[in-house]
């Protein structure tokens, strides 16, 4: 087993294809699931036996399905066990597991799905502070928008997104001749995708 085949195995539905997977385990075959992702180091057998395991609290055992895989460092495969850390209460053996070094926080993917872990971990002020230096970029501020909702952070991050929303507003009006307008900012974040699926449809419409 090494990164590169499980790699290959995840891009191309390699080894055992995840709908027969779910086959197995949909008749009860657990354990010969287990033991091919065991035998043959086939990712999605792992993958799939290590969250059917977990339902019912199952999460030594695994754990022990999805050790060999992460231990390659594999990075799904270490996700994957962290997910299974944080089902089963150890959360900051989860995180360390994941957490992102120096260069991971440059950048925005990596930012993004270690911040939903932090928040599923019940983190989020922690999770808003590493989205903030990637706020830039218009997807960032949906993604926060979205994690963060219902955790009582709706003031917090609303006026972290309103002054990066504002600058891409005057940018896209300065570039599509678009008059300014004068509509306040004041509902979720969210509303940022809704606002600019309407100003790209006037921009249409104005070239035309």
């Amino acid at each position: 087993m090494s990164t590169d085949d499980l790699s290959w195995q995840a891009g191309n539905f390699g080894g055992l294809h995840p709908r027969k997977v779910d086959l197995l385990l949909k008749h009860g075959h657990l354990d010969l699931v287990i033991q091919v992702a065991k035998e043959r180091g086939e990712w999605f057998c792992a993958e799939r036996a290590a969250q059917e395991l977990c339902r019912p609290g199952e999460f030594v055992q695994a754990m022990g399905v999805m050790k060999p895989f992460a231990a390659i460092g594999w990075r799904p495969a270490l996700w994957a066990k962290a997910n299974i850390l944080l089902q089963a209460g150890r959360t900051d053996e989860a995180l360390d597991l994941v957490r992102p070094d120096e260069e991971g926080r440059t950048s925005q993917y990596v930012c993004r799905d270690f911040a939903e872990l932090l928040v599923r971990a019940g983190r989020v002020d922690e999770a808003i502070e590493l989205l903030v230096p990637h706020l830039g970029g218009w997807w960032i501020q949906s993604v926060l928008a979205e994690i963060t909702e219902g955790q009582g952070r709706d003031e917090r991050v609303l006026k972290l997104i309103t002054p990066h929303a504002e600058t891409a507003r005057q940018a896209l009006e300065k570039t599509v001749g678009l008059p300014p307008t004068s509509r306040s900012w004041h509902s979720r974040p969210g509303c940022w995708n809704v606002w600019t699926a309407s100003t790209r449809q006037s921009a249409s419409s104005a070239r035309t």
